[in-house]
């Protein structure tokens, strides 16, 4: 799977970081951790501007984050709420995390937004009670660019040292973030099993 990642930023650059970051939002069992840290790798290797990259995964991330705010902004908590009860477990959002997501926010709100944009799944669904509150839309995206670009910077630059320093260890990477992928994958189908299970036993 990383492979193909690898190859689809090499071919499409900037846009393909953009499209997977956007992807990563609404499918969390993809994680920028990956895609980031290919990203990189890559930029490493001299075939792509770091700071453009960046860009391009923040501002991807950011187009994700509002279309849930937008679905929370639109849907309303009762249809989204019963929506989540019965087909939630395809985008790894079960009940408990949903109910979850809304308490963080109504307790911590703007910092929610910044801080849950470094979590994993969390981040993707953080952006939906600050729809359903109609948090003010320029706040909303202020807090997440800059949530998103702190750790969007913090992961890729990370690759990007590691990248320039130990080139010869990209075979090693690629072979560790499949099996991380793989891992996370597994993890994403059990839970969708698991849940699939107890509704029917319901």
């Amino acid at each position: 799977m990383t492979s193909l990642i690898e190859k689809f930023i090499d071919q499409a650059s900037y846009i393909a970081i953009f499209l997977l970051m956007l992807l990563e939002n609404v499918f969390p069992p993809l994680p920028s951790e990956i895609i980031l840290s290919i990203s990189g790798i890559t930029a490493a290797q001299g075939e792509m501007n770091p700071f453009f990259a960046v860009l391009s995964a923040t501002s991807g991330s950011l187009a994700g984050a509002g279309f849930w705010y937008w679905v929370g902004n639109k849907v309303g908590h009762d249809r989204l709420e019963k929506w989540v009860s019965r087909n939630g477990m395809w985008i790894g959002l079960s009940d408990e995390s949903y109910q979850k997501a809304l308490r963080f926010f109504h307790r911590h709100s703007t910092a929610a937004v910044f801080w849950g944009r470094m979590v994993p799944t969390f981040r993707t669904f953080i952006s939906i009670p600050a729809g359903l509150v109609k948090m003010k839309l320029t706040k909303f995206l202020i807090y997440t660019f800059i949530g998103t670009l702190t750790w969007s910077s913090l992961v890729f630059f990370i690759a990007y040292y590691f990248g320039n320093k130990y080139q010869s260890a990209f075979d090693t990477v690629g072979k560790v973030f499949n099996i991380i992928f793989a891992g996370l994958l597994l993890f994403y189908v059990v839970k969708v099993i698991r849940s699939w299970v107890q509704k029917r036993r319901k």
